[in-house]
């Protein structure tokens, strides 16, 4: 597991206050292909076709669900919902192409302080250096079988995961929590690296408060 994502959710558990409320392998049903994913509202099949055809995707998915960062289970406030930290390699133009297409047919707490997060030189710049020259980032991926195609998948897969608690076989799903990197860097002055555990939870925590 990449650092800073195995920091971020040692937080998430110290925030929550108790390392049950958090699995790493929660086994929700995410299907690559939209239209295995049965949503209860048509218009986002309508969305996901206009995404792919966007994207340029090949069609060639496999039958795997899709993995997420963590979920929390049971809880007393945020129930069971999927939680996603997303580092700068997310930020790319293909992913603020489908948080403007799925916006407005459901809206999610993320969304508006993302879009202005895409306004940041900083954060283009912080995703090309994570990026650029870099294999595993630029390679063909499922779906997108032709170079860059893996920036491509990750922004469809990252709004299947947006719109997962609208399937039909995740009905006790409530909508999906994200965090990222550049909101605790901007909290803290610091490179999320260098955060003190304590500070994190403290950020993370005071997230939790103003969410819903």
């Amino acid at each position: 597991m990449p650092k800073a994502q195995d920091k971020f959710l040692q937080a998430l558990i110290e925030a929550l206050g108790d390392k049950s409320f958090v699995d790493r392998h929660p086994g929700i049903k995410i299907k690559p292909d939209y239209r295995l994913n049965a949503f209860t509202d048509s218009r986002l099949n309508e969305a996901f076709a206009y995404i792919l055809e966007e994207l340029g995707s090949t069609y060639d998915f496999s039958n795997r669900s899709l993995p997420v960062d963590a979920c929390i289970v049971n809880h007393p406030k945020f129930k069971t919902r999927i939680v996603e930290f997303d580092e700068a390699q997310h930020f790319t133009l293909h992913r603020r192409k489908t948080i403007e297409v799925i916006k407005d047919i459901l809206p999610l707490h993320f969304q508006k302080s993302y879009l202005e997060l895409f306004l940041q030189p900083e954060t283009i710049q912080a995703m090309e250096s994570t990026t650029q020259g870099r294999q595993g980032f630029n390679r063909p991926a499922c779906g997108f079988s032709f170079p860059g195609g893996r920036a491509c998948q990750r922004a469809y897969y990252n709004t299947l995961k947006d719109c997962a608690h609208m399937s039909l076989h995740n009905p006790r799903l409530s909508p999906i929590l994200r965090f990222n990197i550049f909101e605790f860097e901007l909290a803290a002055k610091q490179a999320f690296l260098d955060i003190p555990q304590d500070t994190l939870i403290a950020l993370i925590t005071a997230k939790l408060k103003k969410l819903n």
